[in-house]
């Protein structure tokens, strides 16, 4: 007598593990509970990988694959991944990534539709927003950090910030044209008398020197 074969999914343990690779890869090294749901591994398989330390908490249902973030691109992943599928790396810490000279400092800036608080995360709720990735991490786009960051920082960092971004060419003649369109009162006493970016707070200083 043949016995008919099963046809339903059985379960193994390489195939979770190669999800869970896969993941971590895109994402330096971390992963959301929700994304791991969605790969099919099922809440008994996450929970026995946490409880045996090959995933690693850093939020509620974040986790970090094998050991804990080492880089500041881990930790912002890990924060935007704690806010939220529409959630977005923003404000100082989105200035940080697209390195306008700005430094990484904690906690993170994120930005999202709902501003869920979040521990060790500096929540900010907008509706709308541009957004693009950089280094496969959602963040606001150039011009959008900028008009975050202006609001958050003072006249010197803000200009270092947007000069930074227009010698990284991350903000091309249009982009440039309307950033100062938005706060023309603001950018146009600070910026050079000739329109090119200056190259250091050197520079900046100078300028100020001079003006005065």
């Amino acid at each position: 007598m043949l016995r008919r074969m099963s046809t339903s999914r059985r379960y193994s343990p390489s195939s979770d593990h190669a999800a869970i690779a896969v993941l971590a890869a895109e994402q330096h090294g971390v992963v959301s509970r929700a994304q791991l749901r969605r790969a099919r591994l099922s809440t008994a398989a996450i929970d026995n990988r946490v409880k045996t330390g090959r995933l690693l908490a850093l939020h509620r249902g974040v986790y970090a694959v094998g050991h804990r973030p080492a880089t500041n691109h881990a930790q912002a992943m890990a924060a935007v991944l704690a806010c939220g599928p529409h959630a977005v790396l923003s404000h100082r810490s989105a200035a940080a990534l697209w390195r306008m000279g700005v430094a990484w400092r904690t906690p993170l800036d994120v930005t999202s539709p709902s501003g869920h608080r979040i521990p060790g995360v500096l929540a900010h709720r907008c509706r709308v927003f541009e957004a693009t990735r950089e280094f496969g991490i959602p963040v606001t786009t150039p011009v959008r950090t900028l008009l975050d960051l202006a609001g958050t920082v003072d006249d010197a960092m803000l200009i270092r910030a947007v000069n930074e971004a227009r010698l990284a060419g991350r903000l091309p003649p249009h982009d440039f044209a309307a950033l100062v369109e938005r706060m023309p009162r603001r950018l146009e006493r600070l910026l050079a008398p000739h329109g090119a970016p200056t190259r250091s707070i050197l520079e900046d200083e100078f300028l100020r020197f001079v003006r005065r």
